[in-house]
């Protein structure tokens, strides 16, 4: 696990898997998650970012994406794992 602290990342993939980040920068950076240890995210600044899921986490987010389809049937499930993401 890496810790990172006041780092700045410019145009780069930053793997996020069991690492910790504090104030730290992120310029058009790829930053990406694979199902490991939730990384720590505190106090950072993101331009131009964007999300890349990978092995595990790529498979958990295809599954909820299709959950979250409307031909599902199973918005409301989703709604219900995640409450803290549709505050209406």
């Amino acid at each position: 696990m890496g810790r990172h602290r006041g780092d700045i990342f410019n145009n780069q993939s930053v793997e996020l898997d069991g690492n910790e980040f504090v104030d730290c920068v992120f310029n058009n950076c790829e930053l990406v998650y694979a199902g490991g240890a939730p990384p720590t995210l505190t106090s950072n600044s993101f331009s131009g970012v964007k999300f890349s899921f990978r092995g595990c986490a790529a498979n958990t987010a295809a599954f909820l994406k299709a959950m979250a389809n409307p031909s599902s049937g199973m918005q409301n499930a989703v709604k219900d794992i995640f409450p803290e993401i549709f505050i209406n």
